[in-house]
């Protein structure tokens, strides 16, 4: 030194490698000085608690929340537009520099940045000038969530000085960070009648949780909704839960849905489930369609209605045509009662058409009487009636089948309604024998044929008359049953006392005359 007095600075080099930043942003790091002459310590400083020492790391900490102050960004209606705040705290700022905050929105599962739908990265800016050195500050988020549906996602935010990094918060898996994304389920509440939209409908909607295999994420709170002026409502879910929905209010004239409605949602966000909900009045006749075999119900077939005996330039009009829905349902409702006459007037794919026609009537009380289920035959499915010579159906007959080549296929027992179902393998040739005749009748013991087209139409016989068993006549060598010989008897003395009391009466008349 060339005075007693004096400074001298010394500069440190500290490279992100060197030291932890993350462990220093709570903490300070301290300069200590040790003066030497040659190798003799004559001089030190070495105060921890020195400010005038000490170097403090900026640093930032956020928690992310959507506008109910959860981590769970809830859609409205079918509106995809989402707002979120990332509340960053800050600490070791200088005062009256202006710094920029940079938020990013990140896949917690892909690691990626989320994007809008137009490829846009999600990200949020914010501008501010501390005026204490440590604060916090809101960064807004505005976006529409449409390709965040499902997913769960993370804020990154940066603080920059011009182009300058001074500190960064960037954990993926911070809850603090962490925002969910649920799917929009949207649900159709309609007049079943006519199919148009209902508003008013009031629901409630329940999380189940996990359906299935899946990511677990928090259950979401039940959520009471209400159809708008399309009659539709919208619900929150999340991917593999189960979501039941209950009516709790019907619109006005309608009655509620007595039964509860289950939806899945897959991982993928497709819904499996019920997403239609149908209304009706009182007094609604409600048609049900199904497979004969199966029972399931059938979608698409044309069911037409008349009233019983109308007719109008030599046939009939029908005063309502509707096509079954997913459950195979159609609606009726009318204010005029009386007796109805439907009929399917428009196969499902893949049925023949039902021919038959059906009867049903409302009463003054709006109660339905006759027939409300109808079924269809699929293609490839011959149906064998069995009746006697007046036409009765007859139950119990018991037929079996076999293909051109004379191999056997199996066998059938008629119903109630003296018809067996045939289930064939294809278009073909076959034939069918009774094996067992109904109790009382007599068994058919020829063989019938009929034919299944390319088209599946059916050609040959597919009918079957069985004639009641008659009493056996008795040859000379035959045991007649005990029961035979009474009835003989009892026949053979009735008649000879009636022969017995006409001669008593001729004698009689002779002798007055």
């Amino acid at each position: 030194p060339d005075q007693p007095d004096g400074q001298v600075q010394l500069e440190f080099v500290i490279t992100p490698d060197q030291i932890n930043a993350v462990a220093l942003e709570e903490n300070a790091l301290v300069a200590f000085e040790s003066l030497y002459q040659d190798k003799t310590k004559v001089a030190e400083h070495a105060d921890i608690q020195d400010e005038e020492q000490s170097i403090h790391f900026p640093s930032i900490r956020t928690s992310a929340r959507s506008e109910d102050g959860t981590h769970t960004a809830l859609l409205e209606n079918d509106s995809s537009e989402v707002i979120l705040t990332d509340t960053v705290t800050y600490r070791n700022l200088v005062t009256g520099l202006r710094y920029k905050l940079i938020g990013t929105l990140m896949d917690c599962k892909t690691h990626g940045i989320l994007r809008q739908p137009d490829g846009s990265p999600i990200v949020a800016e914010k501008e501010f000038v501390p005026e204490q050195q440590d604060g916090s500050v809101d960064v807004v988020f505005s976006f529409d969530a449409k390709n965040a549906a499902g997913k769960k996602a993370v804020v990154f935010e940066s603080l920059m000085i011009g182009q300058t990094l001074i500190a960064e918060h960037k954990d993926i898996e911070d809850e603090e960070q962490m925002i969910q994304f649920p799917h929009l389920v949207r649900i159709f509440k309609y007049d079943a009648s006519e199919r148009r939209g209902l508003a008013g409908a009031e629901f409630r909607i329940e999380d189940k949780g996990l359906s299935g295999s899946g990511e677990a994420v928090p259950i979401l709170d039940p959520q009471t909704v209400t159809s708008d002026e399309d009659g539709y409502f919208y619900f929150n879910s999340y991917p593999g839960h189960q979501y039941s929905i209950t009516e709790l209010k019907a619109p006005t004239g309608y009655l509620a849905a007595s039964n509860e409605y289950i939806i899945n949602v897959r991982e993928d966000g497709t819904i499996e489930g019920d997403t239609e909900i149908p209304n009706v009045h009182g007094g609604t006749v409600v048609i049900t369609k199904t497979d004969v075999i199966t029972g399931i119900p059938l979608e698409g077939c044309e069911i037409s209605i008349y009233r019983a005996g109308d007719t109008a330039s030599g046939r009939r009009e029908p005063v309502f045509t509707q096509k079954t829905d997913k459950k195979g349902r159609i609606y009726f409702y009318t204010l005029e009662k009386g007796t109805y006459v439907y009929k399917e007037t428009g196969t499902c794919d893949g049925y023949y058409l039902n021919e038959e026609e059906y009867v049903f009537s409302i009463k003054a009380d709006g109660s339905i009487e006759g027939e409300t289920r109808i079924t269809n035959v699929p293609h490839g499915t011959v149906v064998i009636r069995k009746v006697d010579a007046a036409g009765k159906p007859l139950a119990g007959a018991q037929l079996a089948f076999y293909d051109s080549n004379n191999r056997y296929l199996g066998q059938g027992i008629s119903d109630a309604r003296g018809r067996i179902y045939f289930v064939s393998p294809g278009p073909g040739d076959y034939q069918f024998t009774e094996i067992k005749a109904p109790d009382g009748y007599s068994l058919v013991s020829e063989r019938y044929s009929f034919r299944i087209g390319a088209d599946f139409s059916i050609t040959g016989t597919i009918k079957l008359v069985n004639s009641r068993t008659s009493v056996p006549y008795s040859k000379t060598g035959d045991t007649l049953h005990p029961w035979l010989w009474t009835a003989m008897a009892a026949s053979s003395t009735a008649l000879a006392c009636a022969v017995g009391a006409y001669l008593a009466v001729r004698r009689k008349k002779n002798r007055s005359r």
